[in-house]
């Protein structure tokens, strides 16, 4: 069994405001926090507190940490997830558990340790894993700029790109841009010229 430290997560931001314009500024966060088909391997050994912990840590920089702070602001905290807001029973989270994490000896191994002795147990664990950076924002009031409605952001054809907000603000428009295919199913390509393995999301707001 592999063993060492988990990979260094940071987070950059960005103060935005219109000249002359004192009030309000965003500022823009992006983070990619832990979590991916490595990491997922080891979700056993408290990483669904990690996760959540990572998310708190985002918003405490916007609630006590940003410079020149006014009540105006409004935060805007962008990135990877590394899941899907809602895990179902038959979504795509379920399928990746099944196939790609519950047959991993690893994980097998890590399960027995933690007394999670049944399936259920290990799926409801990782579940918990998953779904913890959206209970971790919903948790601080924090609020979704899309959801489902908007498409896919992965090339596995999930969308686990997202963006949370620190207030309620008006979302004039969000789409995809297309700058990856769908690596499964067959589907007709979206670009044609492929950059990444994601897809970019763009949002406007009325601040």
């Amino acid at each position: 069994r592999v063993s060492g430290k988990l990979a260094v997560r940071s987070m950059p931001w960005l103060k935005l405001r219109r000249a002359r314009v004192p009030r309000p500024a965003a500022f823009v966060m992006c983070t990619h926090i832990t979590g991916g088909r490595f990491e997922d391997q080891y979700f056993v050994q408290q990483l669904a507190e990690e996760r959540y912990q990572q998310m708190k840590r985002c918003s405490e920089f916007f609630r006590l940490g940003r410079p020149g702070a006014d009540d105006s602001d409004v935060g805007i905290l962008v990135g990877d997830f590394n899941a899907t807001e809602a895990y179902s029973p038959n979504g795509p989270m379920h399928s990746y558990f099944k196939f790609g994490i519950a047959g991993s000896e690893g994980v097998k191994s890590d399960a027995a340790s933690a007394g999670l002795s049944t399936p259920e147990d290990l799926e409801s664990s990782f579940k918990t894993y998953m779904v913890s950076p959206f209970k971790a924002l919903k948790d601080l009031d924090w609020t979704f700029a899309y959801g489902e409605e908007l498409g896919v952001t992965s090339g596995f054809g999930h969308l686990i790109d997202h963006m949370a907000l620190s207030k309620k603000v008006p979302v004039e428009k969000a789409e995809v841009i297309y700058l990856t295919n769908q690596k499964v199913g067959g589907k007709p390509a979206d670009t044609d010229v492929v950059i990444t393995d994601h897809n970019a999301v763009k949002v406007s707001f009325n601040i």
